[in-house]
């Protein structure tokens, strides 16, 4: 397969990322803002699976879409803190 295609979920999924950890996490109640990042964390985890080499099986996409989707809003979490005062929590 034409790994163009991973490079693309890459660069959508860390844009995406930013723009919910750096711009709506201020402004938006956690949900939506964690739905947000849930979804860059699987493009960016559905991008890593399509550009490597090897065959990849469906237990890595299985593993690496769910560790993926928990815990990029979990690592925004720890790393940002918790929602601004001024955001709805």
């Amino acid at each position: 397969m034409d790994p163009s295609v991973g490079i693309w979920l890459l660069v959508g999924g860390g844009l995406l990322g930013a723009l919910g950890a750096f711009w709506l996490r201020p402004r938006l109640s956690w949900a939506p803002v964690a739905v947000v990042l849930a979804a860059a964390g699987a493009a960016a985890g559905a991008g890593a699976l399509l550009v490597q080499d090897r065959e990849v099986n469906a237990a890595n996409w299985a593993v690496t879409l769910l560790v993926m989707v928990v815990l990029t809003p979990l690592h925004v979490w720890l790393v940002f803190g918790p929602p601004r005062a001024g955001a709805k929590a």
